[in-house]
């Protein structure tokens, strides 16, 4: 099947140095200091090893949504450690696809999918998933244009949807829309004036959405963190992430008002940002290979992620771990 593989000139150049299929563990001073956390391996994925996924979180389980060029969605039972095959995402965008969670069902669209009748690539059809039925129902497409990689998050029962780039970045977004489930209508919010416009890390806390890093053709690493107020409809920049990275797609989920963050393509390093003292810290690295275009997501207070590929999309991944921040 047809990946997505626009930016691994970015990475080859990168990582050219590296074996194929060959991925070890760094060592660096770092390694040998205790940061808190505790990371555990789990039952592998049960479907297919891919990468790319979107996923998200719902009554107390973890979703696993699409990921190259597949349509298959999984659940996640915690209590059980098992994975359980749910009704198929019936989107084309099947990779890098974007969303949110409103009232206990998630809002998923966007994404890379190739058509070969109409040869597009990118798409606006976006779907509510409703667990209580395992169905999924398209709404409203996305107004902003055809996209993917766009970053998602929610806040007082409306959805977020903003930046994305479409097929080699021939055309990037810096915009942001808004979604009411009421009405089943967008509207354009303010603009995302952050650096990286693909592939940011996206969250919310204290009323308040986050979005920063992802890739910026002109400047890869991108380092910026902003805030959002919805009341305002106004962008604040905080803190940036204070580590080094060289890849675009992070592993990240949130615990409390704690946004955890890996980086896993040449580094199995994690970091912690407080939204409560808008700073950076290190926790305990990932255990697993470095990877990129993992999958991520939080139950209460634990973190779980999983999968991905090699840096240079040679092999993918079917583990998964999970993080607990106590000691």
């Amino acid at each position: 099947m047809k990946r997505l593989l626009y930016f691994l000139p970015v990475l080859l150049l990168i990582f050219g140095s590296c074996g194929k299929g060959v991925h070890v563990t760094p060592k660096t001073s770092q390694d040998s200091v205790k940061y808190p956390g505790i990371w555990t391996q789990l039952s592998p994925f049960s479907g297919s090893a891919t990468d790319g996924s979107f996923s998200f979180t719902l009554n107390g389980k973890g979703y696993l949504v699409g990921g190259d060029q597949l349509s298959a969605m999984w659940e996640y039972d915690p209590s059980t450690d098992k994975w359980t095959q749910k009704a198929s995402y019936p989107g084309m965008g099947m990779q890098f696809l974007s969303g949110f969670t409103i009232n206990g069902k998630a809002y998923v669209g966007l994404g890379y999918g190739y058509d070969q009748a109409s040869g597009s690539v990118q798409h606006t059809d976006f779907y509510a998933y409703d667990p209580s039925n395992d169905t999924w129902t398209r709404i409203t497409d996305f107004p902003g244009g055809a996209r993917y990689g766009s970053f998602g998050f929610a806040l007082n029962n409306q959805g977020y949807v903003g930046a994305g780039a479409t097929w080699n970045s021939d055309r990037v977004y810096f915009d942001m829309w808004k979604y009411d489930p009421g009405t089943n209508s967008w509207s354009q919010a303010a603009d995302y004036p952050g650096v990286g416009y693909y592939g940011d890390v996206s969250f919310t806390a204290n009323g308040s959405g986050y979005v920063g890093l992802g890739l910026n053709h002109s400047n890869v690493l991108t380092y910026d963190l902003w805030q959002y107020d919805p009341s305002l409809n106004k962008w604040t920049q905080k803190a940036a992430f204070t580590g080094k990275y060289q890849e675009i797609w992070p592993m990240y989920f949130m615990i409390g008002t704690d946004e955890y963050v890996g980086f896993g393509s040449n580094s199995t390093a994690f970091w912690k940002y407080n939204t409560e003292t808008d700073q950076w810290s290190r926790v305990a690295n990932f255990p697993g290979q470095p990877r990129i275009m993992g999958a991520a997501f939080a139950i209460g207070n634990t973190g779980y992620i999983g999968l991905g590929a090699t840096p240079t999309v040679s092999q993918t991944f079917n583990e998964v771990w999970k993080f607990q921040p106590q000691q």
